[in-house]
């Protein structure tokens, strides 16, 4: 559940520009383009470290991409027991 509200916290700062009406530059003639600009306190609060979630809390949240129950995780899969495991952690869990 965080991580889907961490999710919509960062689509709804990425979606930060609406449609407006803007007046036109000559008659006629509208603006194309509008450009967003965004303060620093605005900036601050869209900068959103997925990394800064500790591991415990994202895996007691169900962050398991995979359990493993037959084999063994390795990496973001599971791999048959007796293989070695070449791939870096991932989200893949032993269950």
């Amino acid at each position: 559940m965080l991580i889907k509200a961490m999710m919509l916290m960062l689509a709804l700062c990425l979606a930060g520009v609406a449609s407006a009406e803007q007046p036109p530059n000559a008659p006629g003639e509208w603006v194309a383009q509008a450009e967003l600009l965004v303060s620093g306190e605005a900036e601050a609060a869209c900068d959103l470290a997925f990394d800064a979630i500790p591991e415990e809390q994202l895996l007691a949240q169900g962050g398991c991409c995979r359990t493993c129950t037959r084999g063994k995780a390795c990496g973001n899969s599971c791999i048959n027991r007796s293989y070695t495991c070449h791939q870096p952690k991932g989200c893949a869990c032993n269950g």
